[in-house]
């Protein structure tokens, strides 16, 4: 496949996720070429610019998502003067003195406004000139497809929902005024048109359109599996679902998982000892809670965590965890917004049960009456389950069938697409959530 084709096939977001932080990168590198940053020294431009990076991504800089102009300027303000205050501490850190001059802070203030202002036109222009008008081309159960494309078209500055189209129509009328560059066409499995209908459709393709089926469209463009679309058919066709036998990459992911684990648990002990003093404190029982889960392949296994919840809590069986459960400690609640709660899950990683990054795993009896209800749902647990994953960082908290038919989709996705670079936009989405405090 050439790049050009990778191109093509990147949604918007996608692109600019890519490319947004690489220009970023050499323009603040141009930026302390300027202030001759680069003459005094290396390791504090080196911790100033990964810092910067950071926070353009912590103030949503890198979202397809345009704001307004009272939105935005707060934003930049705000980004400029954390980025003041961290350099500042960074100087003190790192020399116990100032390194740069009032001036050379003016300068580095005054070109990163100019410059995030330029950058705010330029991303105006891009996604005005890549506006998609979108089409459903009308069949049997269009509805759902109508309603998630109406909502996600919403908070896309360049995407235009044009409706539910009768295909005779569309052909007849509405092909005439469209530009190709500007048009995306869904539609269901082909089965669902008429022999003519399905010609006319491949007449569009083969003309340069972009056609997708919705199970296509949602895994290109809104990252998840459409499990509602799909069948075994698409799953035996279908790109994908191969890294995850692959011997090299598993080693590799395992060896990371040891190193991480063996770090963290390291590291988080004097919180631990904190955080059982105040679990002990603040309610009665033990201060490890430990649960049967399920593993890779239907495996069940012991999972442990920090108690959270009353000692009584399942007395009455078990019951799906929500937000504001009444059975929640008040230092339980914070313990699970801090995901502090999570840090023995730890040794979990370290004797194999979990890895770092998998769907999450759930209790045996919640699994057996989800796979009545949702299809195709083991089959998130062809990879061992995980700290953190794809589904956690885009959906976050769940309590309910649909919740959990909605995180398939998302871990279906990243079953599909595993691989290293996935892996790390999940770490990095993690470490985000957890500074601040989106929790479950």
């Amino acid at each position: 496949m050439k790049i050009g084709d990778i191109y093509t096939m990147l949604s918007e977001q996608q692109k600019i996720s890519f490319f947004l932080p690489i220009i970023d990168f050499f323009v603040f590198l141009l930026i302390a070429f300027t202030v001759r940053f680069l003459k005094s020294d290396l390791t504090l431009f080196t911790s100033t610019i990964i810092l910067f990076m950071l926070l353009m991504v912590v103030f949503n800089f890198y979202s397809a998502r345009f704001q307004n102009r009272s939105t935005y300027f707060i934003s930049v303000i705000t980004l400029i003067i954390v980025l003041n205050i961290c350099i500042i501490i960074l100087q003190f850190s790192l020399f116990e003195r100032f390194i740069y001059t009032k001036t050379g802070l003016l300068k580095i203030n005054g070109l990163s406004l100019i410059y995030l202002y330029i950058r705010r036109y330029l991303l105006f222009i891009y996604l005005k000139n890549n506006r998609k008008n979108i089409y459903i081309l009308s069949s049997s159960g269009t509805e759902k497809m109508e309603y998630l494309i109406k909502e996600k078209a919403s908070r896309r500055n360049n995407w235009y929902y044009m409706g539910v189209h009768k295909t005779e129509d569309f052909f007849t009328t509405v092909r005439q005024n469209l530009n190709k560059e500007e048009t995306i066409v869904l539609i269901n499995n082909l089965t669902s048109y008429t022999e003519h209908e399905q010609k006319n459709i491949l007449a569009l393709k083969m003309n340069g359109y972009y056609v997708h089926t919705y199970a296509d469209f949602c895994e290109l463009y809104l990252n998840k599996i459409a499990i509602e679309s799909i069948n075994d058919e698409w799953l035996i066709l279908s790109k994908g679902f191969d890294s995850i036998f692959l011997s090299n990459y598993s080693r590799l992911k395992r060896i990371t998982d040891i190193f991480l684990a063996v770090i963290g648990l390291t590291i988080s002990l004097p919180l631990l000892l904190i955080a059982a003093v105040m679990i002990k404190i603040d309610s009665k029982g033990s201060i490890l809670f430990s649960q049967t889960r399920t593993g890779k392949n239907g495996k069940p296994f012991t999972i442990y965590k920090l108690r959270t919840m009353r000692q009584d809590a399942e007395k009455d069986g078990a019951k799906w965890a929500s937000q504001n459960d009444s059975r929640i400690t008040p230092v339980g609640n914070f313990l699970r917004k801090t995901r502090i709660d999570e840090i023995p899950q730890m040794y979990n990683v370290l004797i194999g049960n979990m890895s770092f990054i998998g769907p999450r795993p759930e209790r045996p009896e919640f699994d057996r009456e989800l796979s009545k209800e949702i299809p195709y749902y083991m089959l998130r647990y062809l990879i061992k389950p995980g700290l953190t994953g794809w589904a956690q960082v885009n959906y976050g908290y769940g309590a309910s069938v649909e919740d959990s038919k909605m995180k398939l989709k998302y871990d279906l996705y990243y079953i599909k697409n595993y691989s290293f670079f996935l892996d790390l936009r999940i770490i990095f989405k993690t470490i985000l959530i957890v500074l601040f405090r989106k929790g479950r």
